[in-house]
């Protein structure tokens, strides 16, 4: 029986991105507009505006600080997030770029779900691996995905 294991979090890791970043996306999406404009691709300029207000949106939020829970049901990731024992197949962990933290990648029994990761202390991440176990969920070897690579790269 799993005791309830709580902690707070930020809700992902997250990258610091100088200006130079913010300057070299609106480069980027400048040449790529100029280029939209040249070919007479009006759509395709309207998608590069487009995704580029929702890139500095996105680079410049910054993570909420979130309670996760576990306990004999699943895990909570903040409030409004929920996973059952029975949907997760597998977990990983690595370290993160955040002092004082693991990432636990969590594998998902169905193929249409994003598989979650969420940030771990230090000092409990060997009772939330613990309770995965019992749970007869197996630990495997964390493997970074190429989509992971591309996200580092990019700063998101």
């Amino acid at each position: 029986m799993i005791r309830g294991i709580e902690w707070e979090a930020p809700e992902y890791e997250y990258h610091p991105k100088s200006l130079l970043w913010f300057w070299t996306t609106i480069v980027l999406a400048v040449l790529f507009l100029a280029l939209a404009i040249w070919n007479k691709n009006f759509l395709f300029a309207v998608f590069v505006i487009i995704g580029e207000i929702l890139i500095l949106i996105w680079g410049a939020h910054t993570p909420q600080i979130l309670k996760f829970k576990i306990d004999n049901k699943g895990i909570y990731l903040g409030e409004h997030t929920f996973y059952e024992f029975d949907d997760i197949s597998n977990f990983s962990y690595t370290s993160s770029i955040w002092d004082g933290f693991q990432l636990i990648k969590l594998g998902l029994k169905s193929y249409f779900k994003i598989n979650p990761s969420f940030l771990v202390p230090e000092n409990i991440t060997e009772k939330v691996k613990n309770a995965f176990l019992e749970k007869n969920i197996p630990e495997v070897e964390y493997e970074e995905h190429f989509v992971d690579s591309l996200q580092k790269f990019f700063g998101f």
